[in-house]
């Protein structure tokens, strides 16, 4: 090792198969595509520009693990 530093961004496709399955964004710009309900969007940081596909808001749910501050929606489409 020669002591420099690195960083990557990997862009995912991201399916869920099962109901309930967590579906993790990680970075990079992912797609992430739920099943037929109660599915667990995950995203962390650092986060691309993701996009979710079949999102019920009636049963589906977003974790935005280490994120602070937010208020609103609005928020996160910046």
């Amino acid at each position: 090792a020669d002591g420099t530093l690195g960083s990557a961004s990997i862009a995912d496709n991201v399916e869920a198969y099962a109901p309930g399955s967590p579906i993790f964004a990680w970075s990079g710009d992912d797609v992430l595509t739920g099943s037929h309900g109660n599915d667990l969007f995950v995203f962390s940081q650092p986060i691309g520009a993701d996009t979710v596909h079949n999102f019920d808001a009636a049963a589906d749910q977003i974790d935005l693990i280490g994120y602070s501050g937010l208020a609103d929606f609005a928020d996160l489409q910046t």
